[in-house]
């Protein structure tokens, strides 16, 4: 069964929630912005529906909405004013809590410019990829982390492992 199956089998009003396909040249230009390339199963998915409109409250991801190309840039954006305007001293205030699970598997900091939204929960925190793992890590790893995220887990090794 493939997501959509899945999707019109037990969330059948989420369907009418998701946007149109992004194109090619969408997905390059923030890969492009975010200094990443996003791995070829999230690609597929943006080709297919570019996020959701967020205009019903079921999310895609353990209830987390999936976000549209501009919004994982927009959200991406605001986490790196946050890490840009605290400084080095102000993030690791802000860091003072943050733990990993898994020791060694995620960076304890509190936000990281490689770290890549795909799916939020409207209260600041997230689902994402991980692109600068600690030295236990994978890059490209799944994540939780945000506002009230204090402890972050590897979700996944990979986006193709989280959509199995």
């Amino acid at each position: 069964m493939n997501l959509m199956e899945w999707v019109q089998a037990t969330l059948p009003e989420l369907l009418c929630d998701l946007n149109q396909p992004a194109t090619a040249s969408e997905i390059a230009s923030l890969e492009n912005k975010l200094g990443v390339e996003l791995p070829e199963r999230l690609k597929a998915m943006y080709l297919e529906h570019n996020g959701q409109k967020d205009e019903i409250n079921t999310g895609l991801f353990y209830g987390l909405n999936f976000l549209p190309l501009n919004r994982v840039y927009e959200e991406w954006c605001s986490w790196a004013e946050i890490i840009d305007s605290q400084g080095e001293e102000g993030m690791k205030e802000l860091s003072m809590f943050s733990t990993s699970h898994v020791p060694g598997f995620i960076k304890e900091v509190y936000a990281n410019k490689k770290w890549v939204p795909f799916a939020h929960d409207w209260a600041g925190n997230y689902l994402g990829l991980d692109f600068d793992p600690a030295e236990n890590g994978t890059v490209g790893q799944v994540i939780n982390f945000g506002r009230d995220e204090d402890e972050k887990f590897v979700i996944a090794k990979s986006f193709s492992e989280f959509m199995q």
